[in-house]
């Protein structure tokens, strides 16, 4: 019977050290990917503004920025995924639903912000371009229609 109560107590401290270790790996992996996130996010904003200085279109401007944002959030829902994953209770699960929940909002408005901004890109290429002289036969005929 001795031989049986410290095979379970083996077999549990086992199981504690198994648990113990996830959770220092969750936790790592969880940092890791803040911390790429914020500095994925860093360096979109530096090169926005760098980009801003050196008078690049807004709509570039804009792209690279929203790029950067996207890509620094999903590195963040990533982190949030893996806590849910050693969440200790509902509450706890709770509140990393609701932030996935906020970063996936957020996610999806940049994505459609990007992808419109894809659309309209062509009509802005270049900024400095000058606009296209009428040639006098069409200018005339525009003027008939008026």
């Amino acid at each position: 019977m001795n031989l049986l109560i410290n095979g379970l107590n083996s077999a549990t401290e086992a199981l504690h050290g198994i648990d113990r270790f996830f959770m220092v790996v969750v936790n790592t992996l969880t940092y890791i990917f803040t911390a790429i996130g914020i500095l994925v996010l860093a360096i979109a904003i530096f090169k926005a503004f760098i980009a801003y200085w050196q008078h690049v279109p807004n709509m570039r401007l804009q792209m690279g920025l929203a790029r950067g944002m996207q890509l620094s959030l999903q590195f963040l829902l990533g982190g949030e995924i893996l806590q849910t994953i050693i969440a200790e209770n509902w509450n706890g699960i709770l509140v990393v639903a609701a932030i996935i929940a906020l970063r996936f909002a957020l996610t999806f408005t940049i994505h459609w912000e990007t992808t419109c901004l894809c659309h309209e890109q062509p009509a802005f290429e270049d900024q400095n371009a000058k606009p296209e002289k009428v040639k006098p036969e069409k200018a005339k005929h525009h003027q008939h229609q008026a």
